[in-house]
């Protein structure tokens, strides 16, 4: 690594503030230097139009914090059972989430952030239940799941923005292993991993690390680190000090494999009756500590 993990923290802005502003001015004063962008001013970052992309703009310069993925929510919600691939490409519902992509392209290229996120195509309807290395993914699905993926692919290179596969815990990209099968389905030099050890443990991956992470550990391009914990059959989002990660040796293994990308904290776990910002502060010092620990 360059100068250390500490030089390259971030935050995912609306988990310290709705509005852009309050939430870019604490992640200065805190000494990040990058933020994610998910939801701001209360909506979906993708809902912008050009003034309220350029106005993001302005206060990233600002606040200089420098944006590295735009959160949109493309084939998160998008089924891939029980269909082709070609059933898959030629559908309606897929062609909205690929104009959703589109949008969060123009978004990231416009805010000169290197990321656009992407899914790996939902189980079903609902969130699937905790289980055992995140499921097992059928061939088929996964074969329909590449080949949107591919697709996706085609239209973030005119664009010239890469795409992040999150991995999360309703879709076919859940755990390290689900995520690591399908970046290899792909193979496409534009679609990489944005790997959250925290949400493949949620989706059942009892080893995120080291075990998850070494199915993606080629593609990692992006890092999400929040507390989780298992709790009555399932998880419950938790403070980072507290949680099932093990994030220093997750931080230190990053380090040993010469990552240089930013590794952001996703706080998600909330402090009753107060504010977002309080809970964020909490797992940030919980963060350094795992850095030093780390000694990375």
């Amino acid at each position: 690594m360059d100068s250390g993990v500490l030089s390259r923290l971030g935050i995912v802005s609306d988990e310290i503030h709705p509005d852009p502003e309050e939430a870019f001015a604490a992640a200065r004063d805190w000494g990040l230097v990058a933020v994610d962008l998910n939801r701001v001013w209360g909506g979906p970052v993708t809902d912008l139009d050009a003034p309220g992309v350029a106005r993001l703009a302005r206060l990233c310069e600002r606040y200089a914090l420098r944006v590295v993925l735009v959160g949109g929510l493309a084939f998160k919600g998008l089924p891939v059972v029980g269909r082709t691939p070609g059933q898959l490409v030629a559908a309606e519902d897929f062609a909205a989430d690929l104009a959703l992509l589109e949008r969060t392209l123009a978004i990231a290229r416009d805010l000169g952030a290197p990321l656009a996120r992407v899914h790996g195509f939902a189980w079903s309807a609902e969130t699937p239940p905790r289980r055992p290395q995140g499921g097992e993914v059928l061939a088929s699905d996964l074969a329909a799941a590449a080949a949107g993926l591919r697709v996706a692919c085609e239209r973030a290179e005119r664009y010239q923005v890469a795409l992040g596969l999150e991995n999360v815990r309703a879709c076919h990209a859940n755990s390290g292993r689900n995520t690591g099968a399908l970046l290899e389905a792909v193979a496409h030099p534009l679609l990489t991993a944005v790997w959250d050890p925290a949400n493949a443990y949620a989706a059942g991956e009892e080893d995120p690390f080291p075990g998850g992470y070494a199915a993606v550990r080629p593609h990692v391009r992006h890092v999400h680190l929040k507390g989780v914990r298992a709790m009555d059959g399932g998880t419950v989002w938790e403070r980072l000090s507290q949680g099932a990660v093990d994030c220093a040796g997750q931080l230190r293994a990053l380090q040993v494999d010469g990552y240089e990308g930013v590794v952001c904290l996703e706080t998600h776990w909330r402090l009753a009756g107060r504010p977002a910002i309080d809970a964020s502060r909490r797992c940030l010092e919980d963060l350094h500590a795992a850095v030093a620990a780390a000694g990375v």
